[in-house]
C-alpha cells in the first residue's frame, strides 16, 4: 500500500541558501509542479526576469510558513473552533465534557454558546494538567 502524503509540505526539505526551478522545488516538498505553479500565481516570490522560473529557497520557505500559519485559528482555554460560526467560540455552560481518548490525548466536547452546534477541541493531557495547576495557583493567590 502506498504511504499517505502529508497535507502540509515539509519546510525543512527546502534549503534556504539554494535556488530552485519549479520541478526541483516540487520534488523537494513532494508535490507536483502544478502545485508549485499555483503557489507562484498565489504570490510566492520568484527571481524576476529569469526563464525558466527560479525560486529562492529562503523566500519560498518563509512564504509557505506564512501561508500555513495564516490558516490557524487560535483558541483560548474553554473555547473551540465552531465550524458553523467559523470562529473560536466558548462552550455553553454545563455542556463541556472531557474524555481521555488515549494515554496522551484528551477530547473536549460541548455546544457552541452562539449557535448550539457540537464542537470538539483536542488537547494533550500534559497541557491540560499545566492549565489546571496555573488556575489553582491563581485561585489560591486571589483567596489569600
Amino acid at each position: 500500500m502506498k504511504p499517505r502524503k502529508k497535507r502540509k509540505p515539509d519546510f525543512r526539505r527546502i534549503g534556504p541558501s539554494q535556488t530552485y526551478s519549479v520541478n526541483e522545488l516540487a520534488e523537494a516538498v513532494q508535490r507536483t509542479p502544478a502545485t508549485v505553479r499555483r503557489w507562484i500565481r498565489e504570490g510566492m516570490p520568484t527571481l524576476d526576469g529569469l526563464k525558466p522560473i527560479v525560486i529562492d529557497g529562503a523566500q519560498a520557505k518563509n512564504w509557505l510558513k506564512q501561508q500555513w500559519s495564516s490558516r490557524k485559528m487560535p483558541t483560548l482555554p474553554g473555547e473551540a473552533h465552531c465550524f458553523t460560526c467559523k470562529k473560536s467560540r466558548p462552550f455553553t455552560e454545563g455542556t463541556r465534557t472531557m474524555k481521555q481518548t488515549s494515554a496522551k490525548v484528551l477530547t473536549e466536547t460541548g455546544n457552541c454558546a452562539v449557535c448550539g452546534r457540537i464542537m470538539n477541541q483536542f488537547a494533550s493531557a500534559k497541557s491540560v494538567s499545566l492549565l489546571d495547576t496555573r488556575n489553582e495557583r491563581k485561585s489560591a493567590n486571589s483567596a489569600a
